[in-house]
């Protein structure tokens, strides 16, 4: 997952992972935590377990670019709309 990452993408692109440290150790790429779906417009790229498979069925506009046994990789455009949405949450 690491080498699609730092091979496939670009320097600025920013991907939101549950561990962001590690990632930008093994790609020299910025990477954010988010704590809930109104911060995840935040990046260009979405790293997610697949139990939680749902939370990627959630957002709008995303396409898996990458898999492995653990881990999906989807690039995605946040609309304006679904973080209207997102924010009101609790």
């Amino acid at each position: 997952m690491f080498n699609f990452i730092k091979n496939n993408t670009n320097e600025e692109d920013i991907t939101v992972f549950f561990e962001p440290r590690i990632t930008r150790l093994m790609t020299d790429r910025m990477s954010v935590f988010c704590s809930g779906a109104q911060y995840i417009g935040v990046g260009d790229y979405l790293v997610v377990h697949k139990k939680y498979d749902d939370v990627l069925k959630s957002i709008p506009h995303q396409k898996t670019v990458f898999e492995n046994a653990q881990l999906a990789v989807s690039r995605y455009k946040v609309t304006d709309n679904f973080l209207q949405t997102q924010s009101k949450v609790p």
